[in-house]
């Protein structure tokens, strides 16, 4: 579970640098729900905009390797449950990711 609020880090930021994931899927299941934090979500390099769940339960599902970063929470506190998916055969993770993306467009649990 990832804590975000303003001034948590030593630095005084409360988001995550552009970075990968060293999985095949990575899922950002939020814990918090939208009124309980402002700013936060998820930014995706070459991609406009910040993806935020609106209601504790949704979840983010993305390829590992996708350059990504946390966008900061700029008030209240907004907590993430992030979930490391691996596999080693990659026929089995063109599949995950696949069965994630059907979730997305649809809005329903993958098989």
């Amino acid at each position: 579970v990832v804590k975000y609020a303003p001034g948590l880090a030593a630095d005084g930021r409360s988001g995550q640098p552009v970075h990968r994931d060293y999985a095949t899927l990575t899922l950002n299941v939020a814990l918090s729900d939208a009124e309980d934090f402002e700013g936060g979500g998820t930014r995706f390099e070459g991609r406009e905009g910040v993806v935020t769940p609106a209601r504790a339960g949704a979840c983010v599902a993305h390829a590992g390797r996708t350059r990504h970063a946390g966008a900061a929470t700029t008030s209240g506190t907004r907590y993430v449950l992030v979930c490391f998916l691996l596999d080693v055969d990659a026929d089995e993770s063109r599949l995950a990711l696949a069965r994630a993306m059907e979730f997305k467009r649809g809005n329903r649990l993958a098989a």
